[in-house]
């Protein structure tokens, strides 16, 4: 009996912790609350020129080279690779239905990627390890100088974290839509994607 409700009650705290993990897993929310802050965020997430929801894939190919359109998912992209030697770093760019096809909804940096992908990549010097976005986003930025970037409300996730910003206004009244923009960094990986959410 007393076995019993030894293992009972550590099934009972093994549960709470389990359970708190999940409450301290649960992603945090970063609220942007004017123009000027959407403005700032939008110039960080930024390559050089080249910025979601206002820039297209011919923005990209005056900067990068004539790298072709595919279709994957439902999505459009386009993809990069470095032409350096033993250096293949890959940058996607890609456009949803939300975006509208002829502009970016975000982009993906890869410090390698598969053969497949390879294949539809366009090589250019322009693309090296060292590439990152207009605030200093890049594969081996720190965890502590993303932290300095962005703030302590992410979502940790594996070996990288996660942030999410949303608007908690209308920035276009006519449209209502309400922007959403996330930033996913790993070790090998770089995710950033805008989402305009109609209300």
């Amino acid at each position: 009996m007393y076995i019993r409700r030894t293992l009972l009650a550590l099934l009972f705290l093994s549960n709470i912790c389990f359970g708190q993990l999940l409450l301290n897993n649960k992603p945090e929310n970063n609220y942007i609350e004017n123009d000027i802050l959407l403005k700032k965020i939008e110039r960080m997430i930024a390559i050089g020129v080249i910025e979601p929801y206002k820039s297209g894939f011919d923005d990209v190919r005056k900067i990068y080279g004539e790298s072709k359109v595919f279709s994957e998912k439902g999505d459009l992209k386009m993809c990069y690779i470095s032409s350096r030697a033993k250096d293949s770093t890959a940058i996607i760019f890609i456009s949803t239905v939300i975006s509208g096809n002829d502009k970016i909804a975000g982009y993906e940096i890869y410090s390698k990627v598969g053969k497949k992908l390879k294949s539809k990549c366009y090589p250019t010097n322009k693309i090296r390890r060292k590439i990152s976005t207009n605030s200093g986003v890049s594969l081996d930025i720190s965890k502590v100088d993303l932290i300095k970037k962005f703030g302590l409300n992410r979502f940790q996730v594996n070996n990288g974290y996660m942030y999410t910003f949303k608007t908690n206004y209308l920035p276009d009244p006519k449209l209502k839509r309400y922007v959403t923009i996330t930033i996913r960094h790993f070790d090998k990986f770089i995710e950033v994607h805008r989402s305009d959410i109609v209300e």
